[in-house]
């Protein structure tokens, strides 16, 4: 029948396709945020990294700090032990010229036996240090990451004196140093701009959005 009645007008459609295709593509670009909120966000970026910069170097300062402490700790044991032994020696000799003179009648059996408690007291306080400066060393190798501390030898003069601090007198001014100079504080400030910074970005999108 409709190839009658095409034939009848005269008119005739070909085959339509099988296959049709649809390509579309949409930009958009937020104004509003190029404007209120990417450059608060990016500062609050940059003052969090700012954060964690400050604080891995005041954790290194702070471990180069215990290390240092450690390391003083096992030196003023070692000299302590030292110190002992010599005034061990001493007071064993003492000891020895005591009892030659209690044997010649010119010394009391007060003195020896005084002598005698002083090498007693002596002998237990060298043990006792002989342990604490093991025990420092130890904590100093586990700082350092080392299992063998046997090895360790004090490489430094500690009998010279100490050169004297710059603006040592005045109290005030180190202190105003410290807060100024020190790392964690410069880290919480840090912190603190990216939070005020991360606020204002968030309240940047309580106002209406622009697009184009």
């Amino acid at each position: 029948f409709r190839r009658v009645l095409f034939r009848s007008l005269d008119f005739s459609v070909p085959n339509p396709p099988l296959n049709s295709y649809s390509l579309q593509a949409q930009l958009g670009v937020p104004i509003s945020d190029y404007i209120a909120r990417l450059p608060t966000a990016k500062k609050a970026g940059k003052a969090q990294i700012r954060a964690a910069e400050l604080a891995a170097d005041a954790e290194q300062l702070t471990a180069q700090k215990d290390a240092r402490l450690a390391y003083y700790d096992w030196v003023r044991a070692t000299v302590g032990v030292v110190a002992l032994e010599q005034s061990l020696v001493r007071t064993q000799a003492r000891l020895v010229d005591a009892q030659g003179s209690f044997d010649a009648g010119v010394a009391s059996k007060a003195d020896v036996m005084r002598l005698d408690a002083a090498v007693a007291n002596l002998n237990a306080a060298k043990i006792e240090a002989e342990n604490f400066r093991e025990l420092a060393a130890q904590h100093l190798a586990l700082l350092m990451g080392e299992s063998e501390f046997s090895h360790y030898t004090i490489g430094e003069d500690v009998l010279a004196p100490e050169p004297a601090l710059a603006d040592s007198d005045d109290l005030e001014a180190l202190i105003a140093e410290a807060q100024r100079e020190r790392l964690e504080s410069q880290a919480i400030a840090a912190s603190r701009d990216s939070i005020d910074q991360g606020i204002k970005t968030t309240r940047a999108g309580y106002y209406p959005r622009l697009d184009a």
